[in-house]
């Protein structure tokens, strides 16, 4: 039996256990078998045949006061049982909506303070909880349409925060890019004019291995070829380190002057293949900062810088104009 129901049975019939109660007054008022034994020998020793119907007229008459009693009562609990919470939930109702038309009670309160936080540039103050109860459908779509623009709203500027991060990323690389390729490209100016006259200085002569050398001091060198050396460092600093990230050390320095710069015994196609590895590095670092239309390494006649010959001097120009003019004073 259920629990709440047999708690209603109880305080309604006032027996913790009217099952086992009725059960037991059951047995007590049916007809004792050995009653019924008896008056069946009895009305046998009659020359009556045994009539024991009066037996079961008893028995179900008792089942009837009792155990059926109950069942009723089962019945009637459930039907009690079932308007009386009926009844108990209409009456809550109409607390509620009481409750719901007073402007002064929580409820009432609770409805203002939900509908201003959905539509906070409206006056709730003198709406009952009731009235706003039968707009809340709407103010619900009201609300999420709004939610829904400040979603979209909120998106957006994150994307525009994050585009815009992202460019003053870029920025910040391409600038860093930028100083790269010009400090680079002085490095490769004054190399280029260091070396353009080779009677002054000639980086690929074999009899200049003191000019040429890394050990010998500056005091006993070619000024030139000091220029030359000096230029070379700060081209490797500008576009090698870059790379790493790391400080160069001076066994690395020089292992990469031999790639990229020329050395003593180099052939003109050494040379040219030296500086068109010179030139891919600084056009990398000029596409890096955003200087797309720099094409050093694109061809050998359009490149710039570019260095251009006159008898034994070497020079070196730095675009289109310069070239013309070189070539108008026999630079060729």
């Amino acid at each position: 039996m259920n629990d709440i129901l047999k708690q209603y049975l109880m305080n309604k019939y006032g027996n913790e256990n009217p099952e086992q109660k009725l059960q037991s007054d059951y047995e007590e008022q049916k007809v004792n078998p050995w009653l019924a034994f008896a008056s069946g020998v009895g009305q046998s020793m009659q020359g009556k045949a045994p009539d024991l119907t009066w037996v079961d007229k008893q028995n179900k008459q008792a089942y009837e006061n009792t155990v059926g009693k109950l069942e009723q009562d089962k019945k009637d609990a459930v039907i009690d049982f079932q308007a009386n919470q009926d009844f108990k939930k209409s009456k809550q109702e109409d607390d509620l909506n009481s409750k719901l038309n007073d402007l002064n009670s929580v409820e009432t309160k609770s409805y203002q303070t939900l509908a201003s936080k959905m539509m906070p540039n409206q006056d709730f103050s003198k709406m009952s909880g009731q009235q706003i109860k039968t707009q809340l459908p709407t103010l619900e779509k009201l609300y999420k349409i709004d939610s829904d623009k400040q979603d979209r709203a909120i998106a957006l500027k994150e994307k525009n925060e994050a585009r815009a991060l992202k460019s003053h990323e870029l920025n910040s690389t391409r600038s860093k890019q930028l100083g790269v390729y010009n400090n680079g490209l002085r490095a490769e100016e004054q190399y280029l004019k260091a070396t353009n006259n080779a009677n002054e200085y000639d980086p690929t002569g074999s009899g200049q291995w003191i000019d040429n050398s890394s050990w010998a001091p500056n005091l006993i060198k070619n000024d030139k070829a000091i220029e030359a050396q000096a230029a070379q460092d700060a081209w490797i600093e500008s576009f090698l380190r870059d790379a790493s990230g790391a400080a160069i050390g001076k066994n690395e320095r020089e292992d990469y002057k031999k790639i990229y710069f020329p050395q003593p015994g180099d052939t003109t196609d050494v040379v040219a293949n030296k500086k068109a590895l010179r030139n891919q590095k600084m056009e990398s670092a000029a596409q890096g900062a955003g200087l797309s239309d720099v094409k050093i390494s694109q061809n050998e006649n359009t490149k710039f810088p570019k260095q251009v010959r006159k008898g034994n001097q070497v020079t070196t120009v730095m675009n289109e104009q310069e070239l013309k003019e070189a070539m108008e004073e026999g630079w060729n």
